[in-house]
């Protein structure tokens, strides 16, 4: 049997909006000292472990000087004038640790060639901070606007075209001065749809590699959410906190995985029990046509789901016997209170016939659905708040310099400004991530507090209504395990006494109309 594995692959922009650097990235990434020729500003991270190797890709008509990273993402920052640039798309995906080193970095090469055909310079970096390569992934820088033949970028990404009526005429506007137009981009790298085909194509080229490799390993691109699987995405623990949690140091991000873990746990085990009461559904369904073919309300009175649990239980040891089960007295108690205990939900939800039952299946199959949609919801703003708070953590201590700034004026503010200019950037970028966030500059931590830990009692509150929900949805299977036990007996008894009773001469077809059903 082939093994399935899930595949992380994730993308963003790299925007000066969130206070970001094309450049700065592309150091971070390659573990390279580079220099910011627009802000005049080096980023050093040579001390970065875990670099495998990196390489620099160019589209056709690339400048050859570009093979040098610092070089491309400083002509990218230099063409790129405003404040809230686009600078680069930086996706991250997962390698298989089985692979040699070779072998993932000819992956990659390929992945790379993929987006240099489409016009896209390509800077790329291949990870494995822990040792043995468990947690091996590669980071790829793409260029997001095409090059003209000279080898520049070209300046307009789109244009705009009049639309046409049916008859081919253009359309006017209201004003009667103009057309109707449509935006039009020149190349279709900005498409919603991309993510998720650039996905498939790496889940089908990462299958070819490890089936190279003599693996019979299915890779699965679609997320758990469109596959119909419920399970909640773990966050993101990054560098720090990884370290951290490896040392033995418990964290915020650590003990939400870990519960988010535990609720997958629930999730896995609510699923199988799903899917097995659902065959059970369709034993009942089958139960209940015949139910409602019954013409008698009296012998319809007899096959409530109290009677039939009642029947099964005063004939328990009867059925026990007949499918060669031994029981031990212990056993016999916890079987005489797990009846209990259903026959208490049945009248507790006012359960009497097999429609009853049908709906209560139904009903609590929506309470479990509704669980776990909120957990998801739950778990995103999680992330959210949890990315914030992190934010805040790092703008707190450079907070005090936007507050000198903003009491400051003319060429002290200048001085001031040339003297921390460093600070301020950070602070800067950090103020800007908390207004991504937040949609405003208010350093309100205890306020993100507070919101915090609300999140993990609603979370604790939604894996409570989950867990409520398997449970009564295990009650339900056991149930119409005895309605199906007692119908199977009933229609054996009915054989038996169609045998014992019905001439040999007799019609089949009149011993088929006097058979009982439910």
């Amino acid at each position: 049997m082939s093994e399935t594995r899930q595949i992380h692959f994730t993308g963003t922009i790299v925007s000066r909006n969130k206070g970001q650097s094309a450049v700065e990235h592309a150091a971070y990434r390659s573990g390279e000292k580079l220099y910011l020729d627009r802000e005049g500003e080096t980023f050093d991270y040579t001390r970065k472990k875990g670099v495998l190797y990196s390489e620099v890709v160019l589209a056709d008509h690339a400048p050859a000087e570009w093979k040098d990273r610092q070089a491309l993402w400083n002509a990218v920052e230099d063409f790129e004038k405003k404040n809230d640039a686009q600078l680069a798309r930086s996706i991250e995906f997962s390698l298989p640790f089985e692979l040699s080193l070779e072998e993932d970095i000819a992956l990659c090469k390929e992945v790379a060639e993929s987006y240099r055909k489409k016009g896209m310079c390509v800077d790329f970096c291949i990870h494995a901070p822990d040792k043995g390569n468990k947690n091996i992934h590669c980071h790829m820088m793409l260029t997001i606007r095409p090059l003209n033949i000279d080898g520049t970028f070209v300046k307009h990404k789109c244009h705009r075209e009049y639309v046409l009526d049916k008859n081919g005429q253009k359309i006017p506007l209201k004003n009667g001065k103009d057309y109707k137009t449509k935006k039009v981009n020149i190349v279709d790298w900005d498409d919603k749809g991309n993510m998720e085909k650039w996905r498939a194509a790496y889940a089908e080229l990462m299958e070819k590699y490890l089936k190279n490799h003599g693996l019979d390993v299915k890779v699965e691109h679609r997320s758990f959410e469109k596959q119909g699987i419920h399970r909640i995405p773990t966050i993101h623990m990054g560098p720090a906190v990884a370290a951290m949690e490896k040392k033995g140091i418990r964290t915020r991000v650590g003990d939400m995985n870990r519960e988010i873990k535990l609720i997958n746990e629930i999730l896995e085990r609510g699923d199988k029990a799903e899917q097995a009461l659902d065959e059970k559904i369709r034993k009942m369904e089958m139960l209940l046509e015949r139910q409602k073919a019954k013409e008698a309300e009296e012998a319809r009175k007899a096959n409530t789901v109290e009677g039939m649990l009642l029947e099964y239980q005063h004939n328990r040891s009867k059925f026990i016997q007949d499918a060669g089960i031994h029981e031990k007295r212990s056993t016999k108690t916890k079987n005489f209170q797990d009846f209990t205990a259903m026959y208490a939900y049945l009248q507790s939800h006012d359960i009497k016939t097999l429609d009853d039952l049908q709906q209560a299946v139904k009903d609590e199959k929506d309470r479990r659905r509704d669980a776990i949609h909120s957990q998801n919801a739950i778990s995103k703003e999680q992330k959210n708040t949890e990315s914030l708070i992190t934010a805040g953590e790092n703008y707190k201590p450079l907070r005090k310099y936007h507050k000198t700034l903003e009491t400051l004026k003319g060429a002290k503010r200048q001085e001031f400004m040339d003297k921390y200019y460093d600070q301020l950037q950070k602070a800067d970028s950090w103020l800007a991530s908390i207004k991504y966030y937040t949609g405003k500059t208010a350093f309100q931590p205890s306020k993100w507090e507070e919101n915090a830990e609300k999140l993990r009692t609603d979370m604790s509150a939604a894996k409570k209504a989950l867990e409520n929900a398997d449970d009564n949805i295990a009650k339900l299977s056991e149930i119409l395990d005895m309605v199906s036990a007692v119908d199977t007996a009933r229609q054996v008894a009915w054989r038996k006494e169609m045998q014992k009773n019905t001439p040999q001469h007799e019609d089949q077809d009149e011993a088929k109309k006097k058979r009982p059903s439910l």
